[in-house]
């Protein structure tokens, strides 16, 4: 209602009307001019003074229905725009309401998400470093393997290279019992070992050298304790080592020919003759 013109006055109302033609009548036609002067003079008089004045109160009485029905249309309007406006405020207000709602359910789904992704990066984490700790288990044992097989067969070597020296000495002994027994002059502690020193080099060179084997075999042994390695691996190793040197005590005690191999003292006793190696 603000925003609607202020309505105009009777004056201006009447000023607005379409005046009467002013232009200049034909000489023939001067009467009725005069006339029709008069007879407005009269009407105006008549409508001065309260009386009715012709067609005037019917344009008046029209002009003012056509306003008062702009007015009550523009009002109608107004009301119409103005509930319009409110359902549109309401509208938007639901809108605000929904979005903010979906912006919070949003935001806890995200959090969900971001605590779920934390979890598996944990997981994922805790399963990659017991991997990894399987692998290294995994190869140490190897290594550990790989290491006890060595010394087998290094022992078994050690043991093959003994078993030579020990037979060695045996016949050795046994020439020199023969030569005693025969008269024969007994050689020399230098030509013997002489032609001991070249038996263990021909020895030496077919089977390999004792004391590097056992070298080799103490290297093997000095292990270094494996990552997490439980009590009942090293009681297998050690039960693997002592069935090694049964079968190698085995092996001695059988001889190279069947025949039981004597100890070095025996073997000292019975040639008489020093053992230089």
């Amino acid at each position: 209602m603000e925003s609607m013109p202020p309505l105009l006055d009777r004056k201006e109302i009447v000023l607005g009307l379409h005046a009467p033609s002013a232009a200049p009548l034909p000489k023939g036609r001067k009467r009725n001019g005069t006339a029709t002067e008069t007879t407005k003079k009269s009407r105006c008089s008549k409508g001065a003074e309260g009386e009715p004045s012709g067609p005037l109160p019917q344009y008046r009485a029209k002009f003012i229905s056509l306003i008062d029905g702009m007015i009550s249309d523009c009002c109608s309007e107004m009301e119409r725009l103005t509930e319009g406006l409110a359902e549109s405020w309401e509208t938007l207000k639901r809108i605000e309401a929904t979005l903010k709602s979906t912006e919070d359910a949003h935001a806890a789904e995200t959090s969900q998400l971001e605590v779920q992704v934390s979890g598996l990066e944990r997981d994922l984490r805790k399963s990659a470093s017991g991997l990894f700790r399987t692998k290294k288990e995994k190869k140490a044992k190897d290594e550990f393997h790989a290491r006890l097989t060595r010394m087998a067969v290094l022992f078994d070597s050690l043991m093959a290279v003994r078993k030579k020296y020990l037979a060695l000495a045996s016949i050795e002994g046994g020439l020199g019992e023969i030569q005693l027994l025969k008269g024969e002059a007994v050689p020399t502690l230098d030509s013997e070992e002489a032609r001991l020193l070249s038996h263990k080099e021909e020895l030496m060179a077919s089977e390999g050298d004792f004391d590097s084997i056992f070298s080799l075999l103490k290297s093997e042994c000095t292990l270094t304790p494996c990552l997490e390695e439980t009590e009942g691996q090293g009681r297998a190793a050690e039960e693997g080592e002592g069935d090694a040197v049964e079968r190698g005590d085995g092996e001695v005690a059988e001889g190279g020919d069947g025949d039981a191999v004597p100890s070095s003292d025996e073997v000292e006793d019975e040639g008489g003759a020093p053992r230089s190696a």
